[in-house]
């Protein structure tokens, strides 16, 4: 029985990056992201906006019915370039995104919305989803900015306690507010 590698090369206009060695989950180390809180079925989701950008339909599908469920409305992206334009031209107060898409990490997206977020005084919340489980990739994910790091595969309830953690914590704009 050998060890299994996987070297991975991303690179974008603002990245260069390798993730090292593959490792078998370890829940049981410290993560700097906080654990969402159970979830509190009194969370009012109306008005929230969030941008789901993952290159899986399967999975943006199941991500979205999940968040429809709870009135949340949802836009959805393949790619970091449809990402990049839902975010300017939509403005969600959240993002979910798996970190390892086909065309790059999520890096540059997270970047994005935190400039748009100092920009224009308003919060950005950054959930991603992934099945890289180094504690290198939570690192580069913390250091760009992003607040919740779960792992794949997720649970419908696991993903709406991340979101209402965001939403509870973080001042999001409401229609009328």
């Amino acid at each position: 029985m050998g060890s299994h590698f996987l070297s991975l090369y991303a690179s974008g206009p603002t990245e260069e990056m390798r993730i090292a060695k593959l490792q078998k989950p370890h829940p049981e180390k410290a993560m700097d992201f906080p654990a969402p809180p159970p979830f509190d079925a009194k969370i009012n989701f109306s008005g929230l906006k969030l941008l789901i950008v993952d290159d899986d339909a399967d999975s943006r599908d199941f991500y979205r019915y999940c968040l429809e469920e709870h009135g949340i409305e949802v836009v959805e992206a393949a790619d970091l370039a449809a990402a990049s334009l839902l975010l300017d031209r939509y403005k969600p107060d959240l993002i979910i995104s798996d970190f390892l898409l086909a065309d790059g990490t999520c890096l540059p997206l997270i970047s994005q919305a935190k400039e748009l977020q100092s920009e224009a005084g308003r919060s950005v919340g950054v959930i991603i989803l992934s099945g890289l489980v180094q504690d290198e990739t939570r690192m580069l994910a913390r250091e760009a900015g992003c607040d919740q790091y779960l792992f794949k595969p997720v649970e419908p309830d696991q993903l709406i306690r991340a979101v209402a953690r965001l939403a509870q914590t973080a001042p999001i704009p409401r229609p009328g507010g």
